[in-house]
């Protein structure tokens, strides 16, 4: 038995990590990394063949493994709620059920034998009841249309050598995927906010939608059957104002931007080395001589350090041109990257929300 969670515990790590933060994870739990995702692979289930991935490994990779469940890669659409909901959420959050035990799927992992017991419905598997807010897991088996950059890391990961050659560069390509997802709806009390964090950071906007829509009809579903809480109602906060904000105000490197100047679009990005854009001669040299520039994307990033490896959290608003031309334009969505800790997640998140969040919890192996 403890082989089997070993071999999905090494599945999961492997095939639902980002590259960059499965070295640092690898490298932090005294394991082998070899070079790109399928290599590694065959280095840790050779450990395991030889008996010398012991429970400390286990234990110390599920920890981290647990951490990118919670906080990896997501796409997060954030929801307001009236205060006076708040205490009677506090009151009424243990009384949320389970839809399905989580051991048929043998939650957190990604077993494909349990495939037969999800749909695209996202259904209820963990909920924990905290005092800084409620956290509600749902599974799901879902196919979305995802948008993958063919760069060098992404060669890296799939085992294979970079081709391209030099003079392309921000190449895009689609990709069908149908897997199960773990999508998170996160009660935030300090914020007054209703997260529902989609387990992907690559899907296009109509599957996010319908992902969204599904994933907030099945956490109102499970809310509102709670007497106390049958007029429960949240309202999507408009994240395109928050823009400009982190452009001019963000302590994190920006390392992508789309703006305007004098009807004249540009775009910008540096997310490899470590600088900012806002400080490139270029750049500053150009808003200098204008009256000012209209941002209508961006992204920050973060670095942090595990052990002797470092990784950089990133939070992106992927705002468009369209959206400066309407006082009513909407960006219901940011994207969170590259997280391994909620310490890494909630400071993406604190740079729109600026306020104390509590949140915390662990697994079980």
């Amino acid at each position: 038995m403890a082989g089997d969670k070993d071999k999905l515990l090494i599945e999961a790590v492997c095939n639902h990590t980002p590259w960059q933060l499965l070295q640092a994870i690898l490298k932090e739990s005294g394991l082998p990394v070899s070079k790109g995702v399928a290599h590694t692979k065959i280095a840790l289930g050779k450990l395991l063949a030889e008996g010398k991935f012991t429970d400390k490994h286990h234990k110390k990779l599920f920890q981290l493994y647990w951490q990118t469940v919670c906080f990896g890669e997501k796409t997060v659409k954030f929801e307001q709620f009236d205060g006076s909901f708040l205490q009677r959420l506090k009151q009424a959050g243990s009384l949320i059920e389970p839809e399905i035990n989580l051991n048929t799927i043998n939650f957190p992992f990604k077993d494909n034998s349990a495939n037969h017991l999800l749909d695209s419905s996202a259904k209820l598997v963990r909920s924990d009841a905290m005092e800084g807010g409620i956290w509600l897991f749902f599974a799901s088996l879902k196919s979305l249309t995802e948008n993958i950059e063919l760069d060098r890391s992404y060669f890296e990961r799939i085992n294979k050598d970079y081709n391209l050659p030099p003079e392309l560069f921000d190449v895009k390509a689609k990709q069908k995927t149908t897997r199960q997802f773990y999508d998170i709806v996160y009660v935030d009390f300090a914020k007054q906010l209703v997260e529902y964090r989609l387990d992907t950071v690559s899907a296009n906007s109509t599957d996010l939608d319908e992902a969204f829509f599904a994933l907030k009809r099945s956490f109102l579903r499970q809310v509102r059957r709670i007497p106390a809480l049958a007029d429960f109602e949240c309202e999507t906060v408009n994240l395109f104002p928050q823009i400009s904000s982190l452009y001019n105000n963000s302590s994190h490197r920006v390392c992508e931007l789309g703006f305007t100047v004098s009807s004249v679009t540009h775009h910008e990005k540096q997310r490899s080395g470590n600088k900012d854009l806002r400080h490139e001669v270029f750049h500053i040299a150009g808003v200098n001589k204008v009256d000012g520039i209209d941002v209508f994307r961006v992204a920050t990033r973060e670095l942090h350090q595990l052990g002797s490896a470092t990784y950089e959290s990133e939070l992106y608003l992927p705002g468009t041109l369209k959206m400066l031309g309407s006082a009513l334009s909407t960006l219901e969505y940011a994207l969170i990257k590259n997280c391994l800790t909620s310490f890494d997640y909630n400071s993406m998140k604190d740079s729109l929300f600026p306020t104390s969040n509590k949140g915390m919890l662990t697994g079980a192996a």
